[in-house]
């Protein structure tokens, strides 16, 4: 499940999941639906994503702030993210996965751009028998 959530000048995004990989899943969903009508959109090929990070919060930041990256390099609409793999080694968090979407110039974009997700509100935790993930992101 994901949402939007007010804030005064940007938008807050927060995805739930069952695993910690889901919850990255959905708040990224979230962030997408902000730029567009994702139901609209062709899942096109996956593109690979990689972020890195000390601790849960800067990988979910780093994660959102890639798909980004992603987003202006390849000029896609973006419409899904998958994660394979969130593990710690080497005193790090790391995360794998693939973001799927359409060419932008196709897709039309209905809502703001999305310019970057901020440290403001940011959290990542588990809620009971599953993760919630949270950012606000700067439009």
């Amino acid at each position: 499940m994901h949402e939007t959530f007010e804030h005064k000048a940007d938008i807050g995004v927060r995805g739930r999941g069952a695993t910690l990989g889901e919850a990255f899943e959905e708040c990224a969903s979230a962030m997408f639906g902000v730029m567009w009508e994702t139901k609209k959109l062709g899942k096109g090929k996956g593109i690979n994503v990689k972020a890195e990070a000390g601790s849960l919060e800067q990988l979910l930041l780093n994660f959102l702030n890639e798909l980004l990256y992603v987003k202006d390099v390849e000029e896609i609409a973006l419409k899904k993210a998958s994660v394979t793999t969130v593990r710690k080694g080497n005193g790090k968090f790391l995360l794998e996965g693939k973001v799927f979407g359409q060419s932008a110039g196709k897709a039309g974009q209905c809502g703001p751009e999305v310019k970057a997700a901020t440290l403001h509100q940011l959290k990542v935790e588990k809620q009971g028998k599953g993760w919630v993930a949270q950012c606000v992101v700067d439009v």
